[in-house]
């Protein structure tokens, strides 16, 4: 039931369902008797943080006469542009200064504004979020400035061969439901659209009884109802609006289209007419796409992926909103040459269902993985609360999605086959096909401290260290085991090593071949994951509670007993090789990746950890186990167990499991970093609308006491919505919409990076605005005000990130390898508040040196004659 459709991307969100009384929502819903405003609220009492979040019932497919101009989308930018008492940039501001963030999305059907804050700052969250949604003016100056700044969004857009596919598909199965039509609308229409239009657009549909409002956190219904009551009581109630859309008529045929896109790989997508999200087949619709491809084990990931290797991805799923959606395969493939066997492929494991049906272990399985999904999901507010928005809006019960796992429980198998009998049928089907360019005919290839405290650290004779917190919050275990090695530790002419051995680490053993434990895996909702990191390599085992036995045996039966197969090196060599081409394709990555190039000459930061088209053919098996072999050695190892666990269970096991764990001493190696060589300015084209600039400085890693000071400095610059280069070059200039700037680090280096991506005329004013910007960080002190909000939006950021228990447990696992204490992030406060304003100013003076700075531009490439 996935049924979100941003206008930004296509957010593919799975669903939280209920499981028998593993889970009962405790949700209250009120409706304003002033002025019909629906209220629903979720207390989550153990949480840090509340999310208040407003949906409004306008998207794209209700612009009515304004269908097509993405009017929806644009005055959802709109609305964050300033109110009767909140002026530009505002509205962002204040949010970040109390540790919150913000956004917003328009779908089809729907837009919604969504404040995170912590829970203590609750009123300042329904303040804001009812302001801006309430009281806009639309100022006629940011009306024009912001225009620009979505054109430049619909460049981005049309820059994605993912987001053209995913459009291919919409305008080829709807011809009379405004779903046809892109959420962000046509430049042309949108070119035409006056504020006046915009104001009267939004005075038709942002009206108090169009609206829900959804409150997931530590709060408590009984005592903010009646301030939420207060707050809104005097918005009046509008006549209401009837949805009233044309119906896509029933597909009588088949249909295909074809298209070519500047990418290295082709895509392509088999789709078919589906039912809309109040059908009782949804849930039988939702397993057969689980059985199709979702997961190791589905058949088509089976099939085409694992064992005739005819694509490097596949997925299925079904998609319902509000009307009638669509249920959808999708793959990518290498050899273009490949497509039409593939698609033989899925119509032939479809023609298998619609005879035979399912297994009953199949059904289990994908019973069995929406149980987990669900469990593993429940436990962000934002999450909750999107979910409850939605469910209200359209089908008037809030715990909708909650419930949605006892309709996957009531499937069977007879339901599975009768649906693909009925709904995917041939002359149902259509065909889209995303091929590259050059293979055009006439063409060439050219997570809180209380929890933390609770950790409990033990270290092994032979020196592995074991992190437990017993937390049964949620019925799930979390466990993660980190050793030092990663890309650091890879010659560079094998680059790309770690990653290809934790790819294949955790897919085969001795005792479990591929298949097998694949089929453990899906049958019991497991994830089972190898990682590889800059500096460390691991596995990742995640699970029910009830399985947490079995989680801890797949851990060591990984760790000390893979068999590294070669089909598996060899597949995931294939997507590297993959992934390398396809960052060569898109702006930001191709120009972050010169960035870094440039920046360093010796230190493995500069290096891509998918490694180099040259040195991934070079990669033997024998180098991968030679790999595992070196750097799996106790002393350097940390076991954490997070979750529904008893810790005594868990370090019994641990120990008997791993406590005769030999290894060789393994010494992490030593990098270099060679002084900086000068300024550097380099200039890359490529086939896209947008253009992109990236400065880039060389700074520290992050145990160097420097780096929370310089992360505090570039927030300041480069954070979203409210940082100086976000205001000065969107808000005031209109000239970008996609901009900002961070710092990133490893144990030993780091860099500064800012970037902004355009359209090519504006480059030059935007590198000027920029160097403008950064010399004025240089030059003046920063406001005391705007230190400190910067400081409350980071603390936010950091709570906000802590918020599930993988979270927590892999956050503790690093930090206590790297030798900083598992609950070092629970200083990140301490470390944060310190930083004072002389200390930016001195970070920026030392690290912003523009005689040491590397720029990447990308341009759009001359059209070929």
């Amino acid at each position: 039931m996935k049924k979100f459709f941003s206008a930004v991307a296509v957010l593919i969100l799975l669903c939280v369902p209920r499981v028998g009384d593993t889970y009962e929502p405790n949700i209250t819903k009120r409706v304003l008797k002033s002025n019909g405003l629906t209220v629903v609220i979720q207390e989550m009492p153990n949480n840090p943080m509340v999310s208040v979040y407003m949906l409004v019932k306008a998207g794209s497919a209700t612009e009515d006469k304004f269908l097509g101009t993405g009017l929806s989308h644009f005055l959802e930018h709109m609305l964050f542009k300033g109110t009767e008492k909140r002026g530009v940039g505002q509205i962002p501001a204040e949010i970040q200064a109390v540790g919150g963030s913000l956004n917003a999305s328009t779908s089809m059907d729907f837009t919604i504004y969504t404040i995170n804050v912590p829970y203590t700052e609750f009123e300042t969250g329904l303040d804001v979020v009812t302001d801006m949604v309430l009281n806009s003016v639309l100022d006629p100056e940011e009306v024009a400035k912001e225009r620009d700044v979505v054109f430049n969004e619909m460049r981005l857009v049309n820059d994605r061969p993912q987001r053209r596919l995913t459009r291919m598909i919409y305008e080829t199965m709807f011809t009379v439901h405004p779903y046809y039509h892109p959420i962000i609308g046509y430049k042309d229409l949108l070119a035409q659209i006056s504020r006046d239009e915009m104001w009267e657009y939004y005075k038709s549909r942002y009206f108090i009884n169009n609206m829900v409002l959804a409150i997931a956190g530590n709060v408590k219904a009984e005592e903010i109802m009646p301030m939420i009551e207060e707050k809104l009581k005097d918005y009046p109630r509008k006549p209401y609006l009837v949805r009233n859309l044309p119906q896509e008529p029933d597909q009588v045929s088949p249909r295909r289209v074809e298209e070519y896109f500047e990418t290295d790989v082709t895509r392509l997508t088999v789709a078919y007419p589906s039912v809309r999200m109040l059908n009782h087949d949804v849930y039988a619709l939702d397993v057969l796409a689980q059985v199709l491809g979702e997961g190791e084990s589905s058949r088509l990931y089976k099939d085409l992926f694992k064992d005739r290797t005819l694509v490097s991805w596949i997925s299925a799923g079904n998609y319902t909103p509000v009307d009638k959606g669509v249920f959808d395969i999708t793959a990518t493939l290498e050899n273009e040459d490949n497509v039409e066997v593939v698609i033989a492929g899925i119509r032939d494991h479809i023609a298998r269902i619609k005879a035979k049906g399912i297994t009953a272990e199949e059904l289990a399985k994908a019973q069995t993985q929406v149980l987990s999904d669900f469990i593993f999901g429940n436990q962000t507010t934002q999450r909750v609360a999107w979910f409850m928005a939605y469910d209200e809006a359209f089908t008037g019960d809030p715990a909708f999605t909650a419930n949605y796992v006892k309709g996957i429980e009531e499937v069977s198998a007879a339901d599975i086959k009768r649906v693909a009998i009925e709904y995917l049928k041939p002359q149902t089907e259509t065909i889209c096909i995303l091929r590259p360019n050059s293979s055009r005919p006439e063409k060439s290839a050219a997570q809180s401290d209380a929890v933390l405290q609770q950790i409990h650290r033990e270290v092994l004779p032979n020196g592995l260290t074991l992190l437990t917190l017993e937390n049964p919050q949620f019925e799930v275990v979390t466990v993660r085991m980190n050793i030092r090695g990663g890309v650091n530790e890879e010659p560079e002419e094998l680059s790309g090593l770690s990653n290809i051995m934790a790819t294949a680490w955790a897919k085969e053993t001795k005792s479990r071949s591929a298949q097998a434990l694949a089929e453990l895996k899906d049958s019991r909702g497991i994830s089972l994951t190898g990682s590889s990191g800059r500096t460390s390599n691991g596995v990742y085992v995640d699970c029910l509670s009830r399985d947490w036995e079995l989680c801890l045996d797949l851990l060591r039966d990984v760790t000390f007993n893979p068999t590294f197969p070669q089909k598996e090196i060899d597949l995931q060599r294939q997507n590297l090789l993959v992934h390398l081409k396809q960052r060569d394709k898109e702006i930001f990555r191709l120009s972050n990746f010169h960035l870094k190039q440039n920046l360093f000459s010796r230190n493995p930061i500069r290096l891509d950890g998918a490694g180099t088209p040259e040195s991934l053919p070079r990669i033997t098996r024998d180098d991968v186990t030679a790999f595992y072999r070196k750097i799996l050695t106790p002393r350097d190892m940390v076991i954490s167990v997070f979750g529904d666990i008893d810790a005594g269970a868990v370090t019994e096991k641990i120990r008997k499991d791993f406590g005769k764990m030999e290894g060789a001493e393994f010494t992490p190696a030593v990098t270099e970093l060679a002084p900086p060589d000068g300024e550097k300015r380099i200039n890359l084209t490529l086939e896209k609308e947008q253009a992109v600039v990236q400065f880039g400085f060389r700074a520290v890693g992050f145990m160097h006491p420097d780096y929370y000071k310089i992360d505090v400095m570039t927030s300041i610059l480069g954070s979203s919505f409210s940082g100086r280069l976000f205001t000065k070059v969107r808000d005031v200039y209109g000239k970008a919409y996609t901009l900002g700037g961070s710092v990133s680090a490893t144990m030993d280096a780091g860099y500064i990076y800012f970037y902004v991506i355009t359209d090519a005329e504006s480059l030059e004013d935007v590198e000027k605005l920029v160097r403008e910007e950064l010399q004025r960080m240089k030059d003046e002190v920063v406001p005391e005000r705007e230190l400190e909000d910067i400081k409350r939006y980071l603390k936010g950021d950091n709570a906000s990130s802590l918020q599930t228990v993988s979270q927590q447990n892999s956050r503790s696992n690093l930090n206590e390898l790297y030798g900083l204490g598992y609950d070092y992030h629970n200083r990140y406060d301490e470390f944060v508040d310190a930083v004072t304003q002389e200390d930016v100013q001195a970070m920026a003076r030392q690290y912003l040196d523009f005689d040491n700075m590397v720029s990447v531009f990308v341009r759009p490439a001359k059209d070929k004659e």
